[in-house]
């Protein structure tokens, strides 16, 4: 398979509708979706800037992507961590490989189940946690282009607050965060508006057809009819066929089950009925002005935001702390991970 030549990164907030958005692209035969696999954004720091990569950082990039695969299989991919190494190693050896290639090319290695990729020319690469990270991403990245899904804010906590994944429910904290994140890519798009594309997530949901045109169009791939067949590389996938650390059996069924599932146009109102008044007003109160900026406006009575200073602070202390771990040490980053996942029972030290 030839290596696309780029690589378009798929933003949002978490629960806004951007592995959606990737499973949708990635219909698109000349679009080569991804897993989210963070390595890229684990490494980019410490990484950035160079053009000779040792053995040893190779095998280090390795050791996280793998790590990482603990709480996210590689469902509906395959990867043979080994043999993707080894062809690594041989790619950067004795000549210059900017980051951007070498990221390129481990991406490339990630093979959709089911579907042919030989003329891929494009790789999308979505996870949230590149939202607060878009500028430096960009500045490493020169020549990608960045598509950004936007949700409305009470859609986006209330389906934070349904999730098993997520440290906290708490509605006011998230609010908060939606804020934060959103503001951040505001201002990054602001700065950069011919490499990046908005969509809203009921958008895309009411009118796929038309947004994935746009969207195509964007990215500079053929226009395609990708018709009424939602199915994609998550159709079909079974338990059995991966390794699902002890106890987070539930975690993955109900992660791929949701992910096989056609999309719900009945449920882009449910925050109508499933969040409390008082948690509408909270919503309203943090992300009214900002969520103007997109079409979703406050429904009715609002406070001052300064009411729910507390979890401002706690919103706060969770981007700083987001911003410290990047930049660490790759080899502290890896040691804190390893540490979390054996804690948590996702992987047994070794």
């Amino acid at each position: 398979m030839p290596v696309p030549k780029e690589i378009c990164f798929i933003i949002g907030m978490g629960r806004s509708g951007t592995t959606l958005l990737s499973t949708l692209i990635n219909h698109h035969p000349q679009i080569h979706a991804t897993p989210e696999a963070v390595f890229l954004i684990f490494f980019l720091n410490a990484y950035k800037n160079k053009i000779h990569f040792t053995e040893e950082e190779i095998e280090l990039m390795f050791e996280q992507i793998k790590w990482f695969s603990y709480t996210h299989p590689w469902a509906g991919w395959s990867f043979d961590v080994e043999e993707v190494k080894q062809k690594t190693k041989n790619f950067v050896k004795a000549k210059t490989v900017t980051y951007a290639e070498l990221c390129n090319f481990i991406y490339a290695n990630f093979k959709v189940n089911g579907m042919d990729k030989s003329e891929a020319v494009l790789l999308a690469d979505k996870n949230p946690s590149y939202t607060l990270f878009a500028d430096k991403i960009s500045a490493a990245f020169t020549k990608s282009k960045f598509i950004y899904i936007v949700r409305d804010y009470r859609a986006n906590v209330l389906s934070r607050k349904e999730n098993v994944d997520l440290k906290s429910p708490e509605i006011k904290l998230n609010a908060w965060l939606w804020n934060f994140f959103n503001e951040r890519v505001l201002s990054f798009m602001r700065a950069n508006k011919e490499k990046v594309l908005v969509v809203k997530y009921e958008d895309l949901v009411e009118n796929s057809t038309g947004q994935l045109k746009k969207i195509f169009a964007f990215l500079g791939v053929k226009e395609i009819d990708l018709g009424e067949d939602e199915n994609s590389q998550y159709k079909g996938v079974k338990e059995e066929e991966h390794t699902i650390p002890e106890g987070h059996e539930e975690r993955f069924r109900k992660k791929y089950k949701d992910l096989s599932k056609p999309v719900n146009k009945e449920r882009l109102d449910i925050w109508k009925t499933g969040l409390t008044e008082e948690e509408i007003i909270a919503c309203d109160s943090i992300c009214g002005e900002l969520g103007k900026e997109f079409g979703y406006k406050p429904i009715g009575k609002t406070e001052t935001s300064s009411k729910y200073f507390s979890y401002y602070l706690k919103a706060k202390k969770e981007i700083l702390k987001e911003r410290l771990i990047y930049y660490m040490s790759s080899e502290i980053k890896l040691q804190r991970l390893k540490k979390v996942y054996t804690k948590l029972g996702y992987a047994k030290q070794k």
